[in-house]
């Protein structure tokens, strides 16, 4: 009787000498019958995904593949076979597809399981497995595929401006940033915000192609100003930031630094508010208060402020003066007038101008000057007044002077004026009565015994009053 032995030997197929396709034998024959058979296997591998070629913060899907492979010299049909796709991480994601392919012998063939983004920063998980349709499923699944993906940029340092550095206030200064890739990602956008006491001064978009690993160096587009700071608080605080969307660690994406400004001596007087009766009778006298402050780092001493009355027609009626013997450093005085103005006598809004004198040593002129609108009315009884007189005080020639000078005036129509001159604290040297004439006048003095500095002379005439300054020098 014939004997039969059964091999298994993959990938091999070999049938004895005296052995029909079968495997059987002649009865009669005493030859030994050996059949060896082949196992069916497929297996299945995940194609790497490249990251190369990407973007920054690029959420366009890509495709997932995986590679079918026939391992056998055995057709193997895979109809209507599910492959699953697992992706765990920083995505979750599954996919399941019908595969529907005849493998010959060794043949192989790539097949999209799924798409999935790239935009979240992490680890990416994958598992892909096909239905077993083979003799053997070790290789049906394939769990140990992984992907990192790191988007980071980092400021790296600035350039132009450290901890170190003095500057002074409204010193324009130009800073260069430098920025880094720390990701694994190629970056094509950034985005530079500059910031003073954390407000966003500059913003730059900065397009510019930088590889892994790559530095940045962008000079900022434009410089900014160092503020203006007090003795208490001599500094301010920067800020140069990279912003990207999708940055994976925000600590390295800022460099912050404490600008030291340097502050010289300064006086800085400046006229904050006029108060007065906001709305008054025509010829009523009134007193206003300037509201005044030192705002510089020394005392000033000997403050005049002027004080102006404009009517309707943008002409100056009346002028006050007074001074303020000292102001110290940060102080903010509210002066009220000893010295009163007349409302002007019509029906409408006039204007109190309030300025300071030029002061020696005063950095910031531009706020020496206040002018506000108050309203007045007509006073119809008693007798006719005068509402726009055309008379003028002039400057007094020579100025300065040491020996004799000449003030003239005019006025238009004979009259009595009031002619006062004060030293600069406000004291009365020299105050008379004139009887003038229509036109022009002058008066004449003899100032040779007077002590050197700077003096005020006022004149009055029909309720107005206007003043001048003049000096004396020896």
């Amino acid at each position: 009787m014939a004997k039969f032995l059964k091999y298994n030997y993959r990938n091999t197929r070999y049938r004895n000498a005296g052995c029909d396709s079968n495997s059987a034998c002649d009865s009669s024959s005493s030859a030994v019958c050996i059949r060896i058979t082949a196992e069916k296997d497929a297996a299945i591998s995940l194609l790497p995904i490249n990251i190369s070629e990407r973007s920054v913060c690029d959420n366009t899907p890509v495709d997932v593949k995986a590679v079918i492979t026939n391992l056998s010299r055995l057709n193997i049909d895979m109809s209507n076979d599910t492959l699953t796709l697992n992706v765990t991480g920083a995505v979750n994601y599954s996919n399941k597809i019908i595969y529907n392919h005849r493998l010959g012998d060794f043949e192989s063939d790539t097949v999209t399981l799924g798409q999935i983004s790239l935009d979240a920063n992490g680890a990416y998980y994958f598992e892909a497995y096909m239905q077993p349709f083979d003799d053997r499923s070790t290789n049906d699944t394939i769990t140990d595929s992984s992907l990192i993906i790191l988007q980071d940029v980092a400021m790296d340092s600035v350039l132009g401006l450290d901890n170190q550095m003095y500057k002074l206030g409204g010193e324009q200064v130009a800073v260069t940033a430098v920025v880094t890739n720390n990701g694994n990602i190629p970056v094509d956008q950034v985005l530079l915000h500059m910031s003073i006491d954390g407000n966003t001064v500059l913003t730059d978009t900065v397009r510019q192609h930088l590889g892994v690993g790559d530095t940045l160096v962008h000079p900022m587009s434009r410089t900014f100003t160092v503020p203006f700071v007090s003795k208490d608080q001599p500094y301010y605080f920067f800020e140069l930031k990279a912003d990207l969307a999708c940055d994976a660690d925000n600590s390295n994406d800022a460099i912050q630094i404490i600008g030291n400004v340097e502050i010289p001596d300064s006086i800085d007087i400046q006229v904050l508010e006029i108060t007065t009766t906001d709305q008054a009778l025509g010829k009523t006298k009134l007193a206003p208060t300037v509201r005044v402050a030192n705002i510089g780092n020394l005392k000033a001493e000997n403050i005049v402020v002027h004080v102006e009355v404009v009517n309707d027609s943008n002409r100056v009626v009346e002028s006050i003066s007074e001074m303020i013997s000292h102001l110290a450093e940060n102080e903010t005085r509210n002066h009220a007038f000893t010295m009163t103005y007349k409302v002007p006598n019509y029906t409408g809004k006039y204007t109190l101008k309030a300025y300071v004198e030029a002061y020696s040593g005063d950095t910031i002129r531009s706020n020496d000057t206040l002018a506000r609108q108050f309203r007045c009315y007509r006073d119809s009884v008693g007798i006719r007044e005068v509402t726009d007189l055309d008379w003028s005080l002039g400057q007094n020639i020579p100025n300065p002077a040491s020996e004799i000078t000449t003030i003239p005036f005019t006025l238009p129509q004979d009259d009595e004026v009031v002619f006062c001159i004060m030293t600069a604290n406000g004291q009365v040297v020299h105050r008379r009565t004139i009887q003038a004439v229509a036109g022009e006048n002058r008066i004449t003095l003899d100032i040779s015994g007077w002590a050197a500095g700077i003096y005020y002379y006022s004149m009055e005439y029909k309720g107005q009053r206007i003043v001048r300054k003049m000096s004396v020098v020896r």
